[in-house]
């Protein structure tokens, strides 16, 4: 389970990366707690 959330983690790294600014990643995050 550690093992696949930390894969995890670095795929949604390498996505935020790519596709948007983290800034903008964690405004989603926030909307949508």
């Amino acid at each position: 389970l550690v093992e696949k959330q930390n894969a995890g983690k670095k795929s949604m790294k390498q996505l935020g990366r790519v596709a948007i600014p983290q800034s903008a990643f964690l405004a989603v995050l926030n909307v949508d707690n």
